[in-house]
C-alpha cells in the first residue's frame, strides 16, 4: 500500500438495498433501479475525493439462481445508469460464496461479509486510508466489523426504515459532511 499521506479516502457500499432496490436475488439488469437520491449522494461523494467501492455478497451464484457473468452484466447496468449522473465506481468486490451452495462457490472463505477479506483487498489494491473512510449497507453485517480495520465507528450507517438508520445515501453522506467523519478533519 502507498504511504499514509498518498493513501485515499473510500466510501464502501453495498449494493443491494444500499444503491439500488433490492430485487433479491437480481440476474435481470433491466431491473436494475437507482434509490432514491442515490446518484446524487454518489456524485456529491465523488467530487469531495472519495473512490467509490462497492462490495457485495451475491448467494444467488453460489445458490445457482444465476451465473456470475449475470452478475457482471447487472453490475454493468448499474456502472451506466451511475454514468448518467457523472459517476464512477472505482472497483465491486463480489463474494459468490456460501457454505451450503452448489459447487465450487460451496465453501466457507474469508470475502462474505461480515468478514472482511474484499475489504482488505480492495484496501491493498486501491491504497485506501481506511481512517478517511465511510462505509454503508443496508444490514448491520455490511458495517460491523470494518472498525477492526480502522474505518471510524461513526463513519458507518445503515440504510433503510428502522431506528438509527439513515434513510438514504444522501442523508448518511449530508451527516458524514455535516461532522467531518472520514474527510481527513
Amino acid at each position: 500500500m502507498k504511504g499514509h499521506d498518498a493513501a485515499r479516502k473510500a466510501w464502501f457500499l453495498d449494493r443491494d438495498g444500499t444503491i439500488i432496490v433490492d430485487r433479491h436475488y437480481l440476474s435481470d439488469p433491466e431491473q436494475v433501479e437507482l434509490l432514491e437520491g442515490a446518484a446524487q449522494a454518489l456524485a456529491q461523494a465523488q467530487q469531495a475525493g472519495y473512490l467509490l467501492v462497492v462490495v457485495t455478497n451475491q448467494s444467488g451464484i453460489a445458490r445457482g439462481y444465476f451465473s456470475e457473468a449475470e452478475a457482471d452484466r447487472v453490475d454493468r447496468r448499474l456502472a451506466e445508469l451511475l454514468a448518467e449522473h457523472g459517476v464512477t465506481i472505482a472497483r465491486t468486490y463480489r463474494c459468490p460464496h456460501l457454505p451450503e451452495g452448489k459447487p465450487p462457490y460451496d465453501i466457507v472463505c474469508d470475502c462474505r461479509k461480515p468478514r472482511l477479506g474484499l475489504f482488505r483487498r480492495a484496501i491493498a489494491e486501491l491504497g485506501i486510508d481506511p481512517a478517511r473512510s465511510i462505509a454503508c449497507g443496508d444490514k448491520p453485517r455490511d458495517v460491523e466489523r470494518l472498525p477492526g480495520l480502522g474505518i471510524p465507528q461513526e463513519a458507518l450507517g445503515i440504510i433503510g426504515p428502522g431506528e438509527g438508520r439513515y434513510p438514504d445515501l444522501l442523508s448518511f453522506f449530508r451527516t458524514v459532511q455535516q461532522h467531518g467523519v472520514g474527510l481527513g478533519i
